[in-house]
């Protein structure tokens, strides 16, 4: 049976091509976070990595904790932020600091990606939205 209205288009922001690397469930689960983070206005989005799990959080107005991923999805997602800020970022020491972009309903966002270590196996992604409009 099909309906009588068709849903809205959601749009999607990338920071990989899932042609690239299609099928991988953490690109595809990137690509959600960054597309919930950028739509809802956020200028920030964060990932708390630690041996059990991963908070994801936004930052608008103040700091809305969105989730928690298990530390099997945290690790893979980790290592792909990883690679994306080595694969588009110029060579430099560290990851720290370094410009991703993201690509989305026709234009592209430039993200910060900052990546800390905060000790006791805890890490620190921060993404913020460099020149982005919601």
């Amino acid at each position: 049976m099909k309906p009588d209205h068709e849903l809205p288009r959601i749009p999607e922001y990338r920071v990989v091509d899932p042609s690239q690397d299609p099928g991988r469930p953490v690109v595809r689960l990137l690509n959600l976070i960054l597309s919930e983070g950028i739509l809802s206005g956020a200028s920030q989005i964060r990932f708390a990595f630690d041996p059990e799990k991963c908070r994801v959080e936004f930052f608008k107005d103040s700091w809305l904790d969105v989730m928690a991923l298990p530390a099997i999805v945290a690790r893979p997602l980790l290592d792909r932020i990883r690679a994306e800020v080595s694969l588009q970022a110029a060579p430099g020491p560290s990851h720290t600091g370094r410009d991703l972009r993201v690509a989305g309903e026709g234009r592209e966002l430039n993200l910060r990606v900052t990546i800390s270590e905060q000790g006791n196996d805890v890490e620190e992604v921060l993404l913020q939205l460099t020149n982005a409009a919601a």
